[in-house]
C-alpha cells in the first residue's frame, strides 16, 4: 500500500544496545534527510522517540497510545533490572509528553 502511492516506509534497524540518544539521533537524520511533513508513531518506546526527534526537527507528530503500556499484568512479570529501566523510560514519557498534548 505504502509502494502503490510511493511513501517510502523506513526502518531504524536499531539494536536492543543502542541507547535512547542513539535512537533518536538516527530518527533526527533520517526526518533531515526525508524532510517529511509529519511523523506518525505509535507503541511505547516509538513516541518518546518520535516526540524528541519531532520537537528537535519541527515535524509535526500524530502519535497514539495503547493503554496497556503500564498495566500491572505487564509489569509483575519482569526483573529487578527490567523494572528499573521501564521506570526509566515511563519517567521519559511523562517528561516529555505533556509539551505535545493538542485537542482539536
Amino acid at each position: 500500500a505504502y509502494e502503490f502511492k510511493n511513501i517510502p516506509l523506513i526502518f531504524l534497524n536499531y539494536s536492543n544496545r543502542d541507547s535512547l540518544i542513539n535512537r533518536v539521533k538516527k530518527l533526527k537524520k533520517i526526518l533531515e534527510d526525508e524532510k517529511p511533513d509529519l511523523v506518525v508513531s505509535c507503541l511505547y518506546r516509538s513516541n518518546i522517540m518520535s516526540r524528541i526527534a519531532c520537537k528537535l526537527s519541527g515535524i509535526t507528530l500524530i502519535g497514539t497510545f495503547v493503554s496497556d503500556s503500564y498495566s500491572y499484568q505487564r509489569t509483575a512479570v519482569f526483573s529487578l533490572k527490567r523494572k528499573a529501566a521501564f521506570k526509566f523510560y515511563y519517567f521519559i514519557d511523562r517528561l516529555n509528553f505533556i509539551q505535545f498534548i493538542h485537542l482539536s
